[in-house]
């Protein structure tokens, strides 16, 4: 397994990804109707904002996980292929995201997570600030705002 810079082939293997782990992960977390909603909003990200970094994890060729960040010192994913949890890749890719951000000279990082990733989080040493709620379309999903 291998973490590099996102490129534009990723991005309908990301999208995969990204469902596949809503709709299989969370879903012990949330609502059949949440999880629709929210998996209903991925798309295939081809533009990257130039204040946002994804970094993709590779095994062989195939997209296993990916991770971004914003330069406001937000995490805005840690996802991993259901079929590759518990095998490390969300820890090495969050791990690029916190050296790529020091790199860049920010000093804390914060996150909005969910049920399902709040322990992840906590493991790594983010502290919960509080729960709160965040609202995709007519669904509020409970959230936890993180920060280390």
């Amino acid at each position: 397994m291998r973490i590099e810079q996102f490129q534009p082939k990723h991005a309908a293997a990301v999208a995969r990804v990204h469902r596949k782990s809503i709709r299989q992960i969370a879903s012990d977390d949330y609502s059949q109707e949440e999880i629709a909603t929210w998996s209903s909003q991925v798309s295939k990200d081809l533009e990257i904002p130039e204040d946002k970094h994804r970094f993709v994890a590779l095994q062989g060729e195939a997209v296993v996980g990916f991770a971004e960040y914003r330069e406001n010192n937000e995490i805005t994913a840690v996802y991993v292929h259901p079929r590759f949890t518990r095998q490390g890749i969300g820890s090495q890719l969050l791990s690029k995201i916190e050296d790529e951000a020091q790199r860049r000279g920010l000093t804390y990082l914060k996150a909005t997570t969910t049920v399902t990733a709040k322990p992840f989080y906590e493991e790594h040493g983010y502290d919960v600030l509080h729960e709160t709620t965040y609202q995709i379309e007519d669904q509020d999903l409970k959230v936890y705002k993180v920060l280390k």
